[in-house]
């Protein structure tokens, strides 16, 4: 049997500019992997606009001796003179050719990626007229055909996926690349998101891939009915792991993100089962399915492990768009269980497409909801998460009830594939006190490997030699000696007889009870959003008392400052309501949020006032701007303490009340605030931030973000200078022990740090005070 052989392109236009042109783009495209020959223009050269039908035919007839021909056209009269020339040629070398009725630019580079995957000519044909797919869906336009058959995900096949990175999503030069280096792989190749009953788009057909219209932050996963070749994933791996604009020889690998501080060596353990492990292969449609799905809904919906994530997770249950779906897909003939997980899986990924970070972490409860009313649907026992031996947990994405359920000692620590920095499994952990890193993609991290990691930094060694270890070790040795101080009351000697105090920045009982033995002088910030990044619904006056009074009685004998939640910016509440907004870190935030949303702000104060009865606190206020906020917080308070003593409710009273300092336009008016404050906090996070212009959250310009820049320091002395109330740094300035000596030879005597900072501050105070 003859070789199959390869196709080349002609191009034919009346401009040989446009035609080199479009050349070019190809070869950049192909790196000149597939023949391209211009027959364009008149005269001698080409350099009069028209065609020239000898040319074309000369073209042609060196073209098939080698190769099969697709012949793309710009303008009528270009066909014209084309079909003349193939009527030049015999019958044998015109069997080869095919004229195509595409574009000229589109359908040429996609005409050429896919004869560069070794693509036949028809099916080369077939891409370059479905060239304008994606542009036509997008503009809505005339229908195209892909001229194949539809493919769907199913659970007999293969899968690799990965996180796009690239701000565009998957656009022309990652999808041609995956063309490239997936279109020629052995056994057939299909792209698309992940999930049974996904859509995909076969490996080699460029239209296609840009059709699915992947975003930034969504999965894009390869799926073959066959392994898939270690050297096709790695070479995947390096094409979407490369932001836009870099340069993939020198770029560096993605790095883990510490998430939940704390120290852990151990073996790595599975946790949980995939969504797409938990189908059958095969399922029959059935009369009862939907009967089936909303039984199992309701026995999950009556399970209630005692924390807000769960009740939220319940009222997932109830959302229109999801019950729509599933009818959706049993109307099409799958089973319930697949009907179950295609429209879980619908909803999992347009959270996971979302630009917001914290709802974007939401889709891990969508399919944190799916597996467990899948269990219940199939019959499965819930998965053991149970470990016989203390382990490492390594998990895909970690689902909120597996997180609810994990105990601390026995779970070392939890390695993520996945996860997100503000997702519920996140905020559980931090509860608990587990160290935690996400987005750990080292294909070395696999069931059964040792691995030591730091859940602050993000560094992991794994399978270290004794040598690595006894040094990981060492440095945490290190860091718990820094962490405690034996004998520390919570003041450091300074000159001249004064002192510095040292209080604790905590969000949970666990930070509550590190803070106590470190012996910090009190709580500096109690960060009560942390509290509500679970919650969908308004969270009852009652649960949120609760819930501050378990943080507050480690500390109970010390004065605890309790910030009132600090929403909007990154902090997003689900149940506030807040608009979506361009610019959110200047929007409707802090003070701002809470006054546009009374029921909350009082229900909040109240558990706040319920939960410090026969404690000493205080409150304080986020994102200050100006006094009238401040008179319009005290109004409110007033209100509420009205309230609880006609209810015969006791309560925390007085309460001193402070502002944040991390709005420029309230330090630089301070004076104007100090009969309304009792103190003053200063946030050097956002402080930092609003002097210097620079978005904390975006990494190219943490250059600028230096609480130790000359601007941000003029504004804490200026602030010193204008008013004479107590004055707190609580921001990540104040465990630096860079920077405190000098925030505390400007004027400042309290710091508020997270407890693990104890220690090297104290030294660094230390040594300022005795040089």
């Amino acid at each position: 049997m003859a070789e199959p052989r390869g196709v080349a392109l002609l191009l034919v236009s009346h401009s040989r500019p446009l035609a080199e042109a479009t050349r070019s783009l190809i070869w950049q495209m192909t790196t000149d992997a597939v023949p391209v020959v211009v027959a364009a223009g008149a005269g001698d050269e080409g350099e009069i606009l028209g065609t020239d039908t000898t040319r074309i035919a000369s073209a042609l007839q060196g073209l098939v001796a080698t190769y099969d021909v697709v012949v793309l056209m710009d303008l009528g009269s270009a066909l014209l003179s084309t079909e003349m020339a193939l009527g030049l040629l015999g019958n044998d070398d015109g069997r080869r050719i095919r004229l195509c009725s595409a574009p000229f630019v589109e359908g040429a580079v996609a005409a050429a990626l896919a004869a560069q995957a070794g693509t036949q000519i028809d099916a080369v044909l077939r891409e370059a007229e479905s060239a304008l797919r994606g542009k036509q869906d997008q503009l809505g336009g005339a229908e195209l055909t892909s001229g194949g058959e539809e493919q769907h995900a199913d659970p007999d096949m293969m899968r690799q996926c990965y996180r796009l990175h690239d701000p565009m999503g998957l656009h022309l030069r990652p999808a041609t690349e995956i063309v490239r280096v997936a279109g020629g792989a052995d056994g057939k190749v299909w792209v698309g998101r992940a999930g049974v009953g996904a859509a995909l788009a076969s490996a080699n057909s460029l239209s296609a891939l840009l059709a699915l219209e992947l975003r930034q932050g969504e999965e894009l996963c390869v799926y073959s009915r066959q392994s898939l070749a270690a050297e096709l994933t790695q070479a995947l791996a390096a094409i979407l792991g490369s932001p836009p604009g870099e340069d993939r020889g020198e770029q560096e690998a993605t790095l883990p993100r510490g998430v939940v501080p704390g120290f852990a060596c151990g073996v790595l353990a599975p946790a949980q089962q995939d969504l797409w492990d938990l189908l059958p292969a095969q399922e029959a449609a059935d009369e009862h399915g939907l009967a089936r799905i909303h039984a199992a809904m309701e026995a999950v919906a009556e399970v209630a492990p005692g924390h807000g994530i769960m009740a939220a997770q319940r009222a997932l249950l109830e959302d229109p768009r999801l019950l729509a779906l599933i009818e959706r897909e049993l109307v099409t003939g799958q089973g319930p269980a697949h009907a179950w997980v295609t429209a879980i899986e619908a909803l999992a990924r347009e959270m996971a497409s979302l630009q917001n970070p914290v709802l974007r972490a939401r889709a891990a409860d969508w399919r944190d909801l799916g597996a467990r009313v899948l269990r219940r649907l199939l019959g499965v026992e819930e998965h053991n998460t149970t470990l016989q031996e203390p382990r490492i947990l390594l998990v895909d994405e970690l689902l909120p009830s597996v997180a609810a359920a994990l105990d601390a000692e026995r779970v070392l620590g939890v390695v993520d594939r996945h996860g997100a920095q503000n997702s519920h499994a996140a905020i559980l952990l931090r509860a608990r006190g587990i160290p935690y890193i996400i987005q750990a993609t080292d294909p070395a991290l696999q069931a059964g490997v040792f691995v030591a990691l730091d859940g602050g930094s993000g560094e992991m060694v794994i399978s270290p030699d004794a040598q690595a270890l006894a040094q990981f070790q060492s440095r945490y040795r290190q860091v718990q000696e820094d962490a405690v101080t034996p004998g520390f009351t919570g003041r450091v000697a300074w000159s001249e007889g004064s002192s510095v105090e040292l209080w604790a920045n905590v969000a949970s009982a666990a930070e509550a009870v590190a803070a106590r033995r470190v012996g910090a002088f009190g709580i500096g910030l109690l960060r009560t959003e942390f509290l509500y990044l679970d919650q969908w619904q308004l969270p009852s006056e009652e649960d949120q008392a609760q819930r501050l009074r378990e943080i507050l009685l480690p500390m109970a004998d010390r004065t605890a400052v309790v910030r009132l939640l600090d929403a909007g910016a990154d902090k997003l509440m689900a149940f506030l309501g807040l608009p979506s907004e361009e610019n959110p870190a200047l929007g409707l935030r802090g003070i701002r949020a809470l006054l546009a949303r009374k029921e909350f702000l009082h229900s909040h104060l109240r558990a706040i006032l319920r939960a410090g009865e026969g404690l000493s606190i205080q409150l304080l206020l986020p994102m200050v701007t100006n006094p009238e906020e401040v008179q319009a917080l005290r109004q409110h308070l007033a209100v509420v303490r009205t309230e609880l003593l006609s209810a015969g409710v006791a309560h925390a009273w007085p309460v001193p009340v402070g502002v944040m300092a991390e709005v420029p336009a309230m330090l630089l008016a301070a004076e104007n605030f100090r009969s309304l404050v009792d103190f003053v906090s200063v946030g050097t996070n956002d402080l930092t931030q609003y002097v210097l212009a620079a978005d904390r959250g975006d990494d190219r310009l943490q250059n600028l973000g230096d609480a130790r820049h000359p601007a941000v320091m003029a504004a804490v002395r200026a602030l010193l200078q204008a008013v004479d109330r107590p004055i707190s740094v609580c921001g990540e300035a104040a465990g630096d022990p860079l920077l405190v000596p000098t925030l505390v030879a400007a004027g400042i005597r309290r710091l508020s740090m997270s407890p693990d900072r104890f220690g090297g501050v104290i030294r660094a105070l230390q040594r300022a005070a005795n040089s």
